[in-house]
């Protein structure tokens, strides 16, 4: 056995120490020397180990109650995992079934945010989305809610069985301003270049009296989604002249994002980065 592995060994059975002791910011520590020494290997061997690892004792961390740790910790496992070359869709698989481990939802969500900056740009990505509109929900914060929903897909469900287009109508009856979170909402899925989801939740909307149909905002999403089913540029560029007055900066991202979709012109140099840049913090 070579000092490294010796080294490693000693690291781990400290690290078994002392979550026996319930002294888990020291677990983490020995957790990070642990993994990245294995990382730091590089043969296949010891890249496995290291995501085997780093995983179990995230869900060590778990259920000890120790939600906030165990999210930090998540980053050891994606690092890993990174090195090993592991299908995505199995790190994803991964990362679903651990995120419904945990109870407290503001770790929940920064657990999220590692995984969804790892796995940017998948497809399947769109689940993790929806889960961290899960949890958005249940800490009462329906705008943040709704902007993890426009990533999300139509086929996943949540704890009642209830579609995307479902709980976005939820969310808009929570918002103070009906019609703009409306507006908002509908704006964010021609962004994601979604247009019949946009579409659909706008006449579910109004078929369900969500939102007063004489309300600017709701004029202003009308005449949008009929343009852009028309691909009539000239037209976006009036509506945006027209109701100038209520179109603040958030709606102006998602504006310039929607013209850049369909029309292939980015104003602001943003694009789609912008909108998911926006889930975790911005207004977007």
């Amino acid at each position: 056995m070579s000092k490294t592995d010796k080294a490693i060994s000693r690291t781990l059975k400290r690290l078994k120490m002392a979550l026996s002791n319930e002294e888990y910011y020291e677990a983490q520590e020995l957790l990070a020397s642990a993994t990245n020494r294995l990382i730091g290997l590089g043969d296949e061997p010891s890249l496995a180990r290291a995501c085997d690892v780093s995983l179990s004792n995230v869900c060590n961390f778990i259920e000890a109650g120790e939600d906030k740790i165990a999210a930090q910790s998540i980053a050891l496992y994606l690092k890993a995992c990174k090195a090993a070359s592991i299908d995505m869709d199995a790190v994803i698989d991964t990362l679903q079934d651990t995120s419904l481990k945990f109870v407290d939802m503001d770790a929940r969500l920064l657990f999220l945010k590692h995984a969804l900056l790892y796995c940017k740009g998948h497809p399947r990505a769109s689940t993790l989305h929806f889960h961290a509109a899960n949890a958005y929900w249940t800490l009462g914060n329906a705008e943040k809610m709704l902007q993890q929903l426009a990533f999300s897909n139509d086929v996943e469900v949540g704890d009642e069985d209830e579609d995307v287009l479902t709980l976005c109508l939820k969310g808009i009856e929570k918002s103070e301003h009906k019609s703009k979170a409306l507006c908002m909402q509908c704006l964010r899925f021609a962004a994601k270049d979604r247009l019949e989801f946009g579409q659909q939740l706008f006449d579910r909307a109004q078929a369900g009296s969500v939102c007063n149909d004489s309300d600017e905002y709701v004029t202003l999403t009308k005449y949008v989604l009929l343009t852009l089913t028309r691909e009539a540029k000239p037209l976006l560029q009036e509506l945006h002249s027209v109701y100038s007055e209520i179109i603040d900066e958030p709606i102006d991202v998602l504006w310039n994002i929607i013209d850049t979709t369909f029309y292939g012109q980015d104003k602001t140099g943003g694009g789609l980065s912008s909108l998911f840049g926006s889930l975790f913090g911005g207004s977007a």
